[in-house]
């Protein structure tokens, strides 16, 4: 497992085989873990010298709670990002633009954790920040009653994190306001989000093991971005969607219905789909987009 370690200056100006440019400032990106999965982190760039950078990530580091706080990355590159691991591992980027340093710092994390969050991609534009946080461990719900077996393990809880580290409310677990301790996977595959940011969903089935199960309808409303009122109506196997849904949702703009089938918990074969009156057949799981649509 890779340990928080102090990068040399001399080691990144003798044996970096790409010279450094001096238009860029020198960046820093320093960090701190504990043992129960909370961080601290600072992020800072210097026209001058990197020693300045580094000592500026590290009191950044320090000002939002880190205890052990070291430099993890430098580079003379515009953009960095930092990516937290669940069990101890990390990973740090650079980059020309934010998604390139997002993307390197996600692949370096990924190669020592098992799950990573993208904590930060800045640019140096910004010149510095700081922040903290903490990896949540999977959540692990009840048995269901009567069942031999493990308990049910959630991996991703809503909010998941988008690639430049920006919390979003689809492709993980999320919690049921009408039935708190009880979560159903949201998927998003349709370009259209169905519950969006910080909004909530009811079901009208059951829970068991702390997931949502059974026959009934998934509802909810947004005052926010989109403005939706949905109505998803359809079974749920331990949490996902399974078998015939017909899916429906409202806005300013008007109606729109869609009606197939889902395979745990992704659209599987032939969907109809109305949108504002235009009615195309789209046949999931879809490749290209641009070619998925044919008239109904």
């Amino acid at each position: 497992m890779k340990t928080l370690r102090i990068c040399a200056l001399a080691a990144l100006i003798i044996g970096g085989s790409t010279p450094l440019h001096a238009e860029e400032p020198f960046g820093s990106i320093a960090l701190s873990r504990d043992s129960i999965g909370s961080f601290a982190w600072g992020i800072a760039w210097n026209p001058d010298n990197a020693q300045e950078a580094e000592a500026e990530a590290l009191v950044l580091c320090q000002t939002h709670g880190g205890r052990d706080c070291q430099v993890v990355g430098q580079s003379r590159k515009a953009c960095g990002a930092l990516a937290i691991g669940n069990d101890g591992g990390y990973g740090t980027g650079w980059g020309v633009l934010r998604v390139a340093a997002a993307q390197e710092a996600l692949a370096e994390c990924r190669a020592e954790s098992a799950r990573c969050q993208l904590e930060l991609a800045r640019c140096s534009q910004l010149q510095q920040a700081g922040g903290s946080g903490r990896i949540e461990q999977p959540v692990v719900l009840a048995r269901p009653a009567g069942e031999d077996g493990p308990a049910t393990v959630l991996d991703v809880i809503c909010p998941g994190r988008n690639p430049f580290g920006q919390p979003v409310w689809f492709n993980c677990w999320s919690e049921l306001a009408n039935q708190p301790g009880c979560y159903f996977w949201y998927l998003d595959q349709t370009r259209w989000i169905g519950f969006p940011t910080h909004e909530s969903a009811s079901w009208s089935g059951t829970c068991r093991g702390g997931v949502a199960d059974g026959e009934g309808v998934l509802s909810g409303t947004s005052n926010r971005d989109f403005r939706w009122r949905v109505a998803h109506e359809g079974s749920l196997s331990k949490g996902k969607k399974h078998g015939r849904w017909v899916e429906t949702r409202t806005t300013a703009r008007g109606n729109t219905r869609e009606e197939g089938h889902y395979v745990h918990g992704g659209r599987d074969g032939e969907w109809t789909v109305d949108h504002w009156s235009k009615c195309e057949m789209i046949n999931y799981p879809v490749a290209n987009w641009m070619d998925a649509r044919d008239p109904c």
